[in-house]
């Protein structure tokens, strides 16, 4: 079973809008040890220091998990 079958989120991948390529990836994990959930995202070294992060985790801090269930 996969994330998405078993809590409703995962991990997506990364898409530059200008290229079109994938750059990294983003999106939500769980921490086995305490069941926390976590913003994961790893992105290419070439789009480091472009606010890009920063704007994946905005973004996702306003997602709401739990209208899945």
């Amino acid at each position: 079973m996969n994330s998405y079958e078993r809590n409703g989120f995962g991990i997506w991948a990364c898409v530059d809008k200008l290229s079109g390529k994938i750059i990294g990836h983003c999106g939500f994990n769980i921490l086995p040890v305490t069941g926390d959930i976590e913003i994961a995202y790893l992105l290419d070294k070439p789009f480091w220091g472009k606010g890009i992060a920063t704007s994946i985790a905005w973004k996702l801090c306003s997602m709401d998990l739990m209208s899945s269930n």
